[in-house]
């Protein structure tokens, strides 16, 4: 059996979303507690957990599929959530300056009534209920207003079309009863004439 308990030639227990062929634990400690050192990082909480604070964190059914990775992982996915001027990862929002705020930024400027700073958790579930409510009360109306047109315009295009055809049928018929009636006149206006020269031999031949 290894030092871990776990029999030879097998590996060790894995914690909840780690690969179990590369468990990993890092010096640095857990963000969470503070103690015990680092055993996998989260990409939704964007924390490194110990064991027990990553099973701690994520034994709901909605933090269960988060991904958790190897902390090794966790300098690229934090590249882009780490304040440039302290180095620390962005915990709140102002909404005045609409800008991400690291603790630093937050105390130093942003910690006064002149602004309104927000967790970013907070600013996430406001925005994406205006975002919800510009859906519901303005895009989605203006959207079926546009469909009520468009199905209007094409209501209105099959209607010309019909009526153009309806058209086209009596200018045809029309056409058609104006030819048979020339036809029948020049077929009469022959038989006059042809009468008449038969007349005419007639009287000649006299």
């Amino acid at each position: 059996a290894s030092e871990s308990g776990a029999p030879a030639g097998t590996a060790p227990p894995s914690i909840a979303g780690v690969p179990t062929s590369s468990p990993e634990i890092s010096e640095a400690p857990c963000e969470n507690c503070h103690s015990a050192p680092s055993a996998v990082y989260c990409v939704q909480c964007n924390q490194c957990y110990c064991a027990g604070c990553n099973a701690q964190a994520h034994f709901t059914r909605a933090t269960k599929v988060h991904s958790r990775l190897p902390v090794s992982h966790a300098p690229l996915h934090r590249s882009a959530a780490t304040c440039p001027l302290h180095g620390q990862l962005y915990r709140y929002f102002c909404r005045t300056c609409e800008m991400p705020l690291c603790q630093a930024c937050r105390d130093a400027a942003h910690c006064t009534e002149a602004h309104v700073c927000l967790s970013l958790s907070e600013a996430y579930h406001g925005q994406r209920a205006q975002l919800n409510d510009l859906l519901a009360n303005r895009l989605i109306p203006a959207r079926d207003g546009i469909l009520q047109q468009l199905h209007r315009l094409e209501k209105r295009v099959t209607e010309v079309r019909s009526a153009r055809q309806t058209a086209e049928s009596e200018a045809r018929a029309l056409y058609d009863a104006i030819t048979q009636r020339l036809n029948s006149l020049e077929g009469r206006k022959t038989a006059i004439l042809m009468h008449d020269i038969t007349l005419l031999k007639a009287d000649l031949d006299v």
